[in-house]
C-alpha cells in the first residue's frame, strides 16, 4: 500500500542537478509505453538523442523548457517539457512531452503537469497548445482527448529510420 505522504505532488522548474532523473523516467516511459508500438533500436535512438546529458542540460537551462513533478524526498516522478512555438501566428508553442513513471499513472500526476503547464502558458501569453503523441499510443491520445484536446491531423513520420503515425492535438489555453 502506498503512503498517502508520498503521493502529494508537487510541480517545480527543472534544475541541472535533475537531468538523471528526468532521463531515468524518459528511459522507464519510453521502454514501457512504446516497447509494442516501436522497435527497440527506435527507442534507443531516441533516448540517446533526447536524453543525453549534454541534450538535457541544455533545455533545462533554457527558459521554462521543463517542468518536473517531485513527490516525496526529490523523488522525480514525472516530466513535461516544451519548446518551440507553434502556429504561424506565434502564439500557440509545442508540448513535446509529458511522461510519468509508470507505477504512478493514474494518479493525477500527468494532469498536475499539465495544468502547470497550461498555466505557464497564459502567464506568457500563448493562447493555444500543441501536442503530439504517436496516433497508436492509447493512453496518450485519451489523455490528451481527455483534457480538452482536439486532433487536428495525423500525419506520417520518420522516427529514428522507423515510419510512425503522429496525432497532432490542439486545445485554447
Amino acid at each position: 500500500m502506498r503512503d498517502p505522504a508520498t503521493d502529494r505532488v508537487t510541480v517545480r522548474d527543472a534544475a541541472p542537478a535533475d537531468d538523471p532523473r528526468i532521463a531515468a523516467v524518459a528511459e522507464t516511459c519510453w521502454r514501457t509505453a512504446y516497447a509494442d508500438l516501436l522497435r527497440e533500436e527506435t527507442i534507443d535512438r531516441a533516448l540517446d538523442a533526447w536524453y543525453d546529458e549534454a541534450v538535457l542540460r541544455e533545455r533545462v537551462d533554457g527558459e521554462r523548457t521543463f517542468l518536473v513533478v517531485g513527490a516525496g524526498a526529490g523523488d522525480i516522478v514525472g516530466y513535461a517539457s516544451a519548446g518551440r512555438e507553434a502556429g504561424e501566428d506565434g502564439r500557440g508553442i509545442h508540448l513535446g512531452s509529458i511522461y510519468v513513471r509508470p507505477d504512478r499513472w493514474g494518479d493525477g500526476v500527468g494532469s498536475a503537469l499539465l495544468s502547470a503547464f497550461l498555466e505557464t502558458c497564459r502567464e506568457t501569453g500563448y493562447d493555444r497548445v500543441h501536442a503530439i503523441a504517436l496516433a497508436e499510443n492509447d493512453r496518450a491520445c485519451a489523455f490528451y482527448r481527455s483534457r480538452g484536446f482536439s486532433l487536428y491531423e495525423e500525419r506520417e513520420s520518420d522516427l529514428f529510420g522507423e515510419t510512425v503515425t503522429d496525432a497532432e492535438y490542439v486545445r485554447e489555453v
